[in-house]
């Protein structure tokens, strides 16, 4: 082969060699900006959902007017505020997959604060309920009534389905998020 074609060709092989690691190198690195990127939106979005998700039932419970102590978990643990907000980045319950196979995740809690209330008295918490949502520029909706208790609920922006529940027999507040989070964060204590 003639030492000029070969120089020539040589060139060309460099060129393209070094094309093809540079805009291959580009390339993967953008994928893992994306990667990463889209990592950091869903952890972003995980962490809005988080605060989300906490100050949508804080803010429920004291606007309930029944002190934070004297609600329960319905497994019959007291609620306590600081154990809550310590809760809520772990919490989880998967819920299903994804169309690209990630495992989705919700957050859920219900409440309960048992009392015996007449009619006038759990239409007048619902009622005061409803009010407090709308003043906060929430469109609070009724799920349901009957003679024994009245349900209310709204939503917040970011997928958190918040319901109170006044009744005969005491008060209920339920949370949950939609099925769209990913892995919740682990537990401090895991490590």
């Amino acid at each position: 082969m003639n030492n000029k074609v070969w120089k020539s060709q040589r060139v060309i092989i460099g060129v393209v060699l070094v094309s093809s690691l540079f805009l291959g190198g580009c390339a993967v690195h953008s994928e893992k900006e994306t990667e990463s990127g889209s990592s950091s939106s869903r952890v972003d979005a995980l962490a809005d959902v988080n605060k989300d998700f906490e100050q949508a039932v804080l803010a429920t419970v004291e606007a309930s007017g029944v002190p934070a102590n004297k609600w329960f978990y319905t497994g019959g643990q007291q609620f306590e505020v600081e154990d809550f907000k310590n809760y809520v980045p772990i919490a989880g319950s998967y819920c299903g997959d994804s169309a690209d196979n990630q495992m989705l995740y919700r957050k859920s809690v219900v409440l309960k604060y048992e009392r015996t209330y007449s009619t006038k008295e759990y239409l007048k918490i619902s009622n005061d309920m409803w009010t407090h949502w709308e003043s906060r520029g929430l469109n609070p909706y009724e799920v349901g009534a009957d003679g024994q208790s009245k349900k209310i609920a709204y939503q917040t922006s970011k997928g958190v389905l918040v319901q109170f529940y006044a009744g005969k027999t005491g008060l209920m507040i339920l949370a949950d998020t939609e099925c769209n989070l990913p892995s919740p964060e682990p537990s401090p204590s895991a490590s």
